[in-house]
């Protein structure tokens, strides 16, 4: 999942063929790589092995909160993707320190945003980024 030729790399968390594949479609006119798991364990196994900025996880997925303790680096922003983005999902996403939550079915302009602001604060917190 490494950042090739200037590439964005995004992991999406989920079972849903539909809503990957909206990714998939929106994401294709991006610099952005979209990778996925099914679930949250494999998830986490991929991100020990290769780590990205930015998650995108379904709200139904147990565990997504899991994926914000990745040992020996910086943890990605976790986005979580709910079919109600409701008050209540919003308060208990940040308050599990996610970094933010997407309606679906999604919104083309609004996941750009999101994945752009996001994959700016994982730079601004990367060692590796401040260095250079």
């Amino acid at each position: 999942m490494s950042s090739q030729n200037g590439t964005k790399q995004v992991l999406y968390v989920g079972a849903s063929d539909r809503e990957f594949g909206q990714l998939e479609e929106i994401l294709s006119r991006s610099l952005w790589s979209l990778h996925r798991a099914l679930n949250c364990d494999e998830a986490a196994a991929m991100l020990r092995r290769d780590p990205v900025p930015v998650v995108l996880a379904e709200f139904e997925n147990s565990g997504w909160n899991r994926l914000l303790e990745q040992p020996g680096g910086v943890s990605p922003n976790l986005i979580v993707c709910a079919e109600q983005a409701q008050e209540s999902t919003w308060s208990g996403v940040l308050a599990s320190g996610g970094f933010d939550v997407l309606e679906m079915p999604f919104d083309e302009l609004e996941v750009l945003r999101a994945l752009d602001v996001a994959e700016w604060d994982w730079n601004r917190r990367s060692p590796a980024t401040a260095a250079s």
